[in-house]
């Protein structure tokens, strides 16, 4: 997904805003599982932390690589929802696991 302009700004933005208040968001599940915090916490930092990596990308910041990272951006970004919703997954499946040993 490459777009430029200020909408493709604000996407990037508002992803990145999105990992940052779930990795914040992991402390309130601290309370209730360590372990699912943890997992919380890395889909949230995995998300948060290759935003501005795309966004150096996709914007062309580094010329040589602008080119062949135009066909790995995808790639790029499928990765990041896979390990977002993964870590929000584990962290359901290890609360439902405590509680039912409780």
């Amino acid at each position: 997904m490459i777009s430029y302009g200020l909408l493709g700004t604000l996407e990037y933005a508002a992803d990145f805003f999105l990992g940052f208040c779930t990795f914040i968001g992991a402390a309130f599940v601290f309370q209730r599982s360590k372990r699912a915090a943890l997992f919380v916490a890395l889909g949230g930092l995995s998300f948060a932390l290759a935003i501005p990596i795309e966004y150096m990308f996709s914007y062309g910041s580094i010329p040589s690589l602008s080119q062949v990272m135009r066909h790995v951006l995808p790639v790029m970004a499928v990765a990041r929802h896979v390990l977002f919703f993964g870590g929000i997954t584990g962290a359901l499946f290890t609360i439902s696991k405590e509680s039912a040993a409780r």
